[in-house]
């Protein structure tokens, strides 16, 4: 039986549109639910704490705690131009960029990180116990401490190992996801420093921006091109978000909800994955 050219037109959107969940068992994808518009704010990080979310504001140099609606529950003050922010043990973590160090957010009061290796421009930061990563912008390099003992990983350059203004950083299941961010790509290393994987360098990436890894997923924002590109941890692009998004930054997922800064329109959009039956 042939398939009318309508339905098999529907059918096909369906299916560019999916993506696999972990083992590949059901399939799902994410749709757009929502803008939270901050007025008057370049968004660049995004985490959350509670039930709120915490959003640095480069513009304003400040940090801003919001609930989904975008109301201000919370704001601090007087940052260094704020970048890529991580929250860990109710504890948000502050690059600052134009300071050159890393504040801790907690309890309400603000207080400095001790760093054995000293960052030039620290764009993101990743916490998991004792385990510390940073993004070291200028110096094209992810400063790795573990119980107040450093090292570097990665050093200058365009190939596998090297690193050209990496912006954002997380570590998931002993590897170091990094957003490479002027090489256009995102590349992952052990926490010995060696070059595992190299993603997204043939998909024409303009600044991947901001990161994240959710269920066996790898989210990419691409900030000139105005998309999200999502990666199964092989390095397999699945899906392109491309709606609602205004130079995005950053990603945060939680409970199957996405959250992703425009730096450009001052907003966030929401998205929600559901499942296709």
């Amino acid at each position: 039986m042939k398939i009318p050219a309508k339905l098999f037109l529907s059918l096909l959107l369906l299916i560019s549109f999916a993506v696999f969940d972990g083992c590949g068992t059901h399939k799902s994808k994410w749709v757009y639910d929502k803008t939270i518009k901050l007025d008057n704010s370049n968004p660049i990080g995004i985490t959350s704490a509670g039930n709120n979310f915490f959003v640095s504001d480069v513009k304003n140099s400040r940090l801003i705690e919001i609930d989904e609606d975008g109301k201000i529950i919370n704001e601090i003050k007087n940052l260094k131009r704020p970048m890529h922010i991580s929250s860990y043990a109710d504890k948000i973590y502050i690059p600052e960029y134009l300071n050159d160090s890393i504040k801790v957010f907690a309890n309400n009061e603000l207080y400095n990180m001790e760093l054995s290796i000293h960052p030039d421009a620290p764009s993101g930061i990743s916490v998991n116990g004792d385990t510390i990563l940073v993004a070291d912008f200028y110096n094209h390099r992810i400063i790795l401490q573990i119980s107040n003992i450093a090292k570097v990983i990665g050093k200058k350059g365009h190939g596998a190992g090297e690193l050209f203004y990496p912006t954002d950083v997380q570590l998931v299941n002993g590897l170091i996801y990094v957003a490479d961010a002027y090489n256009n790509r995102v590349q992952v290393f052990d926490l010995s420093g060696n070059s595992k994987e190299i993603i997204g360098s043939k998909d024409s990436i303009n600044v991947a921006t901001g990161i994240t890894v959710y269920k066996d997923n790898l989210f990419v924002a691409d900030f000139f091109n105005n998309r999200i590109l999502i990666y199964n941890l092989k390095g397999e692009l699945l899906n392109i978000l491309k709606d609602h998004l205004d130079h995005p930054s950053d990603i945060f997922i939680n409970n199957d909800s996405m959250w992703v800064p425009n730096y450009a329109a001052g907003s966030i959009s929401g998205f929600q994955k559901i499942k296709i039956r």
